[in-house]
């Protein structure tokens, strides 16, 4: 089993230049591969939380909207 170490390579001097610098912007100027940057463990954790908060979101969304119009309806009648 192979476990990546985050802080080792965000802080690879080939890679970021300076990396103990603050300067946000480059990551604006430079599109790193999956191997320099992983941003809270990793691409794929992060894109499983993505789709997990989609999926509540739509849900808590759904469930207001039939909320509202059920009440909206019932205070038409």
């Amino acid at each position: 089993m192979l476990i990546p170490c985050i802080y080792t390579s965000h802080n690879r001097a080939a890679t970021y230049g300076d990396p103990l610098r603050f300067r946000p912007a480059h990551f604006m100027e430079q599109k790193f591969s999956a191997a320099e940057y992983f941003p809270f463990g990793g691409e794929t954790a992060m894109a499983s939380a993505s789709l997990a908060l989609r999926d509540e979101v739509g849900f808590w969304l759904r469930s207001s909207v039939a909320i509202a119009l059920a009440q909206w309806q019932k205070g038409r009648r």
